[in-house]
């Protein structure tokens, strides 16, 4: 039990009895009254909306987005035009690389056999420079590392030999779209061909091997040779006749 509830009870009997309790509440009332009046007033100095800078804010924000919305629509539109031209573009490169592709096929095609055959001959030595790659191993020996090895190659000569003749090549493939005259490209190729031989043969390339490749036909002998092909032929033809005829008078 508190000993102290009653003697609370009777302290705010009497106080009510004496009205002190409804002094206090005015009291209390007329701080709060005091407090609001205060804020009141800090509301009223504050500025309206109208002397700040949110109009002002609010326009520019307007515009801006109507300038990001103008921009997404340019957007749009640029993306379908580059796409379009995209398109077109790569139709048009089609066409482009096609008819000139085929136009170089036929060029290449007419151009002089000697071209041709320099072209496979240069592919043939490349092949040949190629197999002549070799390396060497020298056994070595010093008081600071002791034994060891020494590895050498020439494998930089036969890449740099390799890259002449492909360039030889390149340069070759580029003539049969030239229109230079007969004589002068025979010329170049055999200033090109004398160049590379003489690297090849360096480098080891079997001299009678490569040159056995490039022997010049004798035209007579392909022409005597396509003639008695020819006579054979006919003979073959005749004879096969000639059993057939007989076959068939057999038969009767």
């Amino acid at each position: 039990m508190n000993p102290f509830r009653n003697d609370t009870a009777e302290f705010f009997a009497k106080a009510k009895e004496l009205g002190l309790v409804d002094e206090i509440d005015q009291k209390l009332e007329a701080r709060k009254h005091e407090r609001r009046l205060a804020v009141i007033a800090k509301i009223k100095a504050l500025p309206t909306e109208a002397e700040t800078e949110l109009p002002a804010l609010g326009k520019a924000c307007t515009a801006a987005h109507r300038a990001l919305e103008l921009a997404e629509e340019a957007y749009r539109a640029a993306d379908r035009q580059y796409k379009a031209l995209s398109v077109q573009v790569y139709g048009t490169q089609l066409k482009f690389d096609g008819a000139r592709a085929s136009l170089e096929r036929e060029a290449q095609a007419l151009a002089p056999d000697f071209l041709r055959t320099a072209w496979e001959d240069l592919g043939y030595l490349d092949g040949l420079v190629s197999a002549c790659f070799r390396f060497e191993t020298e056994a070595t020996y010093s008081y600071r590392h002791g034994q060891g090895t020494n590895v050498t190659s020439n494998g930089e000569k036969v890449r740099a030999c390799r890259q002449k003749i492909k360039t030889a090549q390149d340069r070759i493939m580029a003539m049969t779209l030239e229109a230079t005259a007969p004589e002068a490209a025979r010329a170049e190729v055999s200033t090109i061909f004398t160049a590379m031989e003489q690297e090849a043969y360096a480098l080891g390339v079997d001299k009678k091997l490569f040159a056995a490749r490039r022997k010049p036909v004798d035209v007579q002998q392909v022409a005597e040779d396509a003639a008695a092909k020819e006579s054979a032929q006919r003979r073959n033809a005749a004879e096969e006749r000639r059993a057939r005829l007989a076959a068939n008078s057999i038969r009767v």
